[in-house]
């Protein structure tokens, strides 16, 4: 049995029609067939866009936008006494 190459809950894409949606089922056939439903957003109106399911190795993960470090970067800023010219 191979290794598992998609983790349920994480967010993964479709590389050939873009949909992207949380991994919630995968499926393992005999034959070594692995497939993955991916559960989509909602739309505008509010409806459900109903699950799809790819191959699993057509499908890749959606990173994350990386997070601050905690820095400032630009506006208003405390001015420290010391640090004044």
């Amino acid at each position: 049995m191979s290794k598992q190459r998609v983790k349920l809950g994480k967010k993964y894409r479709d590389t050939i029609s873009g949909f992207e949606g949380i991994a919630t089922a995968t499926y393992n056939y005999l034959n070594g067939c692995v497939r993955v439903e991916l559960t989509g957003e909602y739309l505008a109106d509010k409806e459900k866009i109903p699950c799809k399911v790819f191959d699993d190795e057509q499908v890749e993960e959606v990173k994350a936008p990386a997070k601050p470090n905690g820095r400032r970067s630009g506006g208003p800023q405390s001015m420290d006494p010391v640090s004044r010219p």
